[in-house]
């Protein structure tokens, strides 16, 4: 059993999703909008930089910045109230 996925937007993601673990998904050049199911079990994570998402597979800007400039309390922060929640659905609490 799983309680919560974390990871960026790849195939394992997309099976916990299929599988009903919620997730937490950090994106860079890909596109939340239309990789993220619209289900408040599943939150997506990023930095907003004016470049992102741009579907490139190499990043032509030195540093990658949609994925640098994503900070580790930012992530933090999206786990904690993904694990609050699914704690509460557990307990059968709203």
């Amino acid at each position: 059993y799983c309680d919560l996925f974390v990871g960026t937007d790849c195939g394992a993601r997309h099976l916990a999703t299929g599988l009903q673990v919620p997730t937490v998904t950090l994106f860079g050049p890909t596109d939340a909008l239309s990789w993220n199911p619209e289900d408040p079990r599943h939150v997506s994570v990023r930095t907003g930089e004016p470049c992102s998402p741009c579907n490139l597979a190499s990043c032509p800007l030195p540093d990658h910045p949609c994925m640098r400039q994503l900070s580790a309390d930012v992530v933090l922060a999206a786990i904690a109230t993904q694990l609050a929640v699914a704690d509460r659905n557990d307990r059968g609490l709203p």
